[in-house]
């Protein structure tokens, strides 16, 4: 299991996506008590095809985490002399499909049509959660819970984002956690 980081009571995502250190997935393989278990996703599972987990970084990058298969095929692809690249990209997404098909339930990677465009897209937090969303959304509260007056709450929040920033061994802070934790620190001793 990836750290000891545990989600919050109310939300038990299917899968836990880790991006600060190497990236690496979990798939939840028991229930919803107040310990849920997670066994990582091994090397194996992506059948050696670098492509489906570069295809699984684009989507995370995109806005609602969502590209047409278009511009997946130019932002992988381009540059090659790839003639099948429509082919190469149907072969990713099908073992992303897979890698990230939960225990329970259907894949987390959606696809579907905008007209004569077929688009992938990947689930939400609450179903796939990835460590650098869920630290972004605490600093985005934790200023929020500041412009309330209520310093502790943001304090507690601020160290939730680092601690999954440590998670990663080695891996420094963002600038943007830094200087948020710093600021509220300081008011907080004030």
């Amino acid at each position: 299991m990836q750290g000891s980081y545990q989600q919050e009571p109310s939300s038990l995502p299917a899968m836990r996506v880790f991006v600060f250190g190497d990236v690496t997935l979990e798939r939840r393989v028991t229930g919803t008590g107040p310990e849920p278990q997670y066994d990582r996703i091994p090397p194996g599972a992506w059948q050696g095809r670098g492509p489906a987990l570069t295809l699984l970084k684009l989507l995370l990058c995109r806005p609602r985490r969502r590209a047409t298969k278009e511009d997946v095929v130019v932002l992988i692809w381009s540059g090659t002399q790839l003639r099948n690249a429509g082919r190469a990209c149907d072969a990713a997404a099908s073992v992303l499909r897979s890698v990230l098909r939960p225990a329970d339930g259907e894949s987390l990677l959606l696809t579907g049509h905008s007209g004569k465009h077929p688009w992938y897209r990947l689930a939400d937090q609450r179903d796939l959660w990835v460590d650098a969303d869920a630290s972004d959304a605490c600093v985005d509260q934790a200023i929020q819970a500041e412009g309330r007056g209520n310093m502790q709450e943001a304090l507690h929040l601020v160290t939730r984002a680092e601690h999954l920033l440590f998670q990663a061994e080695g891996r420094p802070l963002s600038a943007r956690i830094r200087a948020v934790a710093e600021q509220l620190r300081r008011k907080g001793m004030d």
